[in-house]
């Protein structure tokens, strides 16, 4: 039962296929404003296909788009979790890096521990993108293995990188120990 309640999307009739493409159009746009929130937000199983669909294209773009779709659909109800978390791992080892970016965000927001080896596989990847989209991947999980490659991650040449890990491990986690106060210790310096 949907619990989500927000009157803008409510009422917009726009076709969830149309808002796809919409966006696919201007994926790689930066100054786009198009977005998923309408398909997110309506999280159904026309949404899950269509994210379902992407995925499974040739073509780099669609693929991202697709995790995109599958990243937050039905918000904090988390409409198809399991399925698309078993779409979007094996879209973590995609060829492309945006793609697997974009999955590995996409697990972010998902937040399901299964995800986690997938994740570590490119955490020493040499596209500081992907580096990035592990650490979002990776971020929340109390498990010794992300925290681990956290630590790893607080101490990249990349300064996105770095420092999403370092929020990663000082916000995100209850868990403490020395290894991490250490990391956080040396995040401080200059």
């Amino acid at each position: 039962m949907k619990q989500r309640f927000d009157e803008r999307y409510e009422t917009d009739t726009t076709p969830s296929r149309e808002v796809v493409e919409r966006y696919r159009d201007q994926i790689f746009d930066e100054e786009s404003e198009t977005n998923l929130a309408l398909v997110h937000y309506r999280g159904g199983e026309e949404e899950f296909r269509l994210g379902q669909e992407y995925c499974a294209s040739g073509d780099a773009g669609d693929r991202a788009t697709g995790a995109n779709i599958l990243a937050q659909l039905g918000w904090s109800d988390q409409t198809y979790l399991k399925e698309s978390v078993e779409i979007l791992i094996p879209l973590v080892n995609d060829a492309d890096h945006y793609v697997a970016y974009c999955a590995a965000v996409a697990l972010g927001h998902r937040s399901d521990e299964s995800a986690i080896p997938a994740l570590l596989t490119r955490s020493n990847d040499p596209d500081s993108l992907v580096r990035f989209g592990v650490v979002l991947g990776l971020s929340g999980h109390e498990d010794p293995r992300a925290i681990s490659a956290l630590i790893t991650l607080a101490g990249d040449d990349d300064h996105d990188v770095r420092n999403w890990a370092v929020f990663g491990l000082g916000s995100q986690i209850h868990v403490d120990s020395p290894e991490i106060r250490y990391a956080l210790k040396q995040a401080l310096r200059p």
